[in-house]
């Protein structure tokens, strides 16, 4: 938590909670970064934000129990200072500019990415939602956290590489970690769950449909706040009709598949509390604490 808040992304409940809000109302109004907002708004413009300052602390009471985490969480300042004086003492100036400043904003950018680019760009394997994307690109910045559908889909799961071929450093690291005893609680999918909601299989892609539709209803208002712009408006009226169409089909095929449901799918080797799930790697636990 402590070397975490030496990037400059203000302290563990914060992140924490803001993360798990952002599961809870992901792609909505109420998501704090969602790209609905703006590209922008999503990537760096939350973080700054007046609604975004305080720390969510109703959403992260069960972290906020332990008194290292609070103290870290008030003083925010003290990570960022001390990687700051210590990249000035080995390097000087220029180990200032390089080990801190340009260090921070690189990180904080592909931080950012997977908030903003990975809701736009990429592959989508499993039907959540939302408009998350595989990004393999964004993955590869991060160390892993770019295979966010997977991440959307199974939030509880601290691996977010499901394939062999999705490189997932910060798992990896984790599962080092674990084998030292530091790491203890790791959770990742079984088998079960990875073969449920996938859209290879025809499940329906609830998140993509409405991310479409959103867009077609903001045309439809656009061109008909300025009539000059008649044949964007008379598109924008035929994407809303075709995806009005959609609208039924998708209706019974979510009735059909919630008959045919069976039981409740259990995601994970050991069950999860439900507003704990948006926190895949903070979920590992470390070390044991008391209160």
């Amino acid at each position: 938590a402590f070397g975490g808040s030496m990037a400059i992304q203000k302290g563990p409940l914060w992140w924490a909670g803001h993360h798990r809000l952002h599961h809870r109302y992901t792609d909505t109004v109420q998501d704090v970064h969602s790209p609905i907002k703006g590209v922008i708004y999503s990537h760096v413009g939350w973080i700054v934000s007046e609604r975004s300052k305080p720390t969510p602390f109703h959403a992260i009471s069960d972290f906020a129990k332990y008194p290292e985490l609070r103290f870290i969480n008030k003083h925010d300042w003290i990570g960022p200072w001390t990687l700051g004086v210590a990249c000035f003492l080995v390097g000087g100036w220029s180990g200032l500019l390089i080990g801190f400043f340009l260090s921070t904003v690189l990180v904080w950018h592909c931080t950012f990415l997977v908030n903003s680019m990975a809701h736009l760009w990429g592959t989508r394997r499993f039907a959540t939602g939302d408009s998350s994307r595989n990004n393999v690109l964004i993955a590869f910045l991060t160390m892993g956290e770019g295979w966010h559908n997977n991440h959307h889909h199974l939030q509880s799961s601290c691996r977010q590489g499901f394939r062999w071929y999705e490189i997932d450093a910060s798992f990896y690291v984790l599962k080092a970690l674990s084998w030292l005893g530091i790491v203890k609680d790791i959770k990742k999918p079984n088998a079960k769950a990875l073969a449920t909601a996938r859209i290879s299989d025809g499940a329906f892609d609830i998140g993509m449909y409405e991310f479409h539709m959103d867009k077609a209803m903001t045309r439809v208002a656009a061109a008909t706040a300025s009539q000059t712009h008649r044949p964007d408006l008379d598109e924008a009226r035929v994407e809303f009709t075709m995806r009005a169409d959609d609208a039924l089909v998708a209706a019974r095929e979510l009735g059909r598949q919630t008959r045919r449901k069976m039981g409740d799918v259990t995601a994970l080797d050991v069950d999860v509390d439900a507003d704990a799930d948006a926190d895949g790697v903070a979920l590992a636990s470390v070390g044991d604490h008391e209160d």
